[in-house]
C-alpha cells in the first residue's frame, strides 16, 4: 500500500526488483526542468500485491500515473481490461501489454509506449528504414513482443519479413498469430535454431530483445558472431553496458546501438502523455539524466 508524505502529484514505476531503474532519474529531471510539482518513485511490488496496488492508486488521488515493467505488463493489461471503470487505449490494444497508465479521478487508462520508443530510436539512432527489409528478432518476451507487433503494424511501410527466435515455442506461436492479426498477413515467421543461420543471412537488421548480456559477467551473444556481416545493422535493447554483441558488431564496422534510445524515447512519450510537454524537448532533458545515472551506478 502507498503511505507517507507525498508531493502534489506522484508518478512511478511498477515492477519487481527494479532498484536498477533509470526512470526516477529521467522523470524527476524532467519534472524539475519543466517546473512541474511532481515526484517519480519506484513501486517495487512483490507477487500477490497487484490488486491492492491498483485499488490504492486509483482511489488515493495523488498518484496520477505510473509505468509498468516486468513482470506486470500483461497482468496490468488484463486488470484494466476487465474493470468496468478502467480501460485500454484502443490504439495499443493489439500489443496485449501495458507499460504506461494514466489516472484521472479514479479512472485508469493503460497504453504502451515501448513499440513507439523502439521505432523512434530505430529511425533516429540507427537510421534504418525497415520498409521492405527483413529483420531478425531474438526474443519473443515483453520487449520482443512490443517490437515485433509495432513493426508488423507498420504494414507496407514496415518489414517484408520479421524472423523471430525464442527458446519458448509457445511464445513464438502466440506472437506469430498476433503479428498476423496486426499486419493482415504472415509477416512474422518463427525460426528454429537449425534455421537461424539462413534467417540471419537474409536479415538487414538484427535485434536482441532478450536479457542476454545484461550482467557484467555475461559475455554471451544471442546470435552467432559470424552472422555479423557487412551491410547489417544491430540493435541490442540492453542499455546498461556495451554487450559482446555490440562490441563484435562494431569490430566488423557495423552500425550498432544499445537500448538507451528506446528507453529514453518510451519514457519521453509517457511523460508527454502525462504532462503534455513535447517528447522531443523531454528527450533533451532525459538523455543526459540517464547517462549521468548510468555512470553513477557503474561507479557504485
Amino acid at each position: 500500500m502507498i503511505t507517507g508524505n507525498v508531493p502534489e502529484k506522484i508518478y512511478g514505476l511498477l515492477g519487481k526488483g527494479i532498484s536498477y531503474s533509470l526512470s526516477p532519474a529521467m522523470h524527476n529531471a524532467a519534472f524539475r526542468h519543466f517546473g512541474i510539482r511532481a515526484e517519480y518513485k519506484l513501486f517495487d511490488l512483490e507477487a500477490g500485491g497487484l490488486d491492492g496496488f491498483l485499488s490504492d492508486a486509483s482511489s488515493r488521488g495523488v498518484i496520477r500515473g505510473f509505468n509498468v515493467t516486468v513482470p506486470y505488463k500483461v497482468d496490468v493489461f488484463n486488470k484494466l481490461d476487465s474493470h468496468e471503470a478502467w480501460e485500454i487505449d484502443p490504439r495499443m490494444r493489439f500489443l496485449g501489454a501495458v507499460n504506461t497508465v494514466t489516472i484521472n479521478d479514479g479512472r485508469m487508462v493503460g497504453t504502451n509506449t515501448d513499440g513507439l520508443g523502439f521505432c523512434f530510436s530505430l529511425v533516429n539512432d540507427v537510421q534504418f528504414d525497415p520498409k521492405g527489409k527483413r529483420v531478425f528478432v531474438c526474443g519473443a518476451g515483453g520487449a520482443g513482443r512490443a517490437i515485433c507487433m509495432s513493426l508488423a503494424a507498420m504494414g507496407i511501410e514496415g518489414p517484408e519479413k520479421i524472423y523471430i527466435y525464442d527458446i519458448d515455442r509457445s511464445k513464438l506461436s502466440e506472437l506469430e498469430r498476433e503479428c498476423g492479426s496486426a499486419s493482415g498477413n504472415k509477416v512474422c515467421e518463427p525460426v528454429e535454431k537449425k534455421d537461424m543461420e539462413k534467417a540471419l543471412e537474409e536479415s538487414g537488421l538484427i535485434i536482441n530483445a532478450t536479457s542476454i548480456g545484461t550482467g557484467k559477467d555475461d559475455d554471451r551473444s544471442p546470435v552467432p558472431i559470424e552472422s555479423l556481416k557487412k551491410g547489417k545493422a544491430v540493435y541490442d535493447i540492453v542499455y546498461a553496458r556495451e554487450t559482446r554483441l555490440i562490441k563484435e558488431a562494431k569490430k566488423q564496422g557495423l552500425k550498432a546501438v544499445n537500448g538507451l534510445g528506446m528507453l529514453v524515447n518510451q519514457a519521453a512519450i509517457a511523460f508527454e502523455i502525462w504532462t503534455h510537454e513535447y517528447r522531443e524537448k523531454v528527450k533533451e532533458v532525459m538523455m543526459p539524466a540517464a547517462l549521468a545515472e548510468l555512470k553513477k551506478k557503474d561507479i557504485e
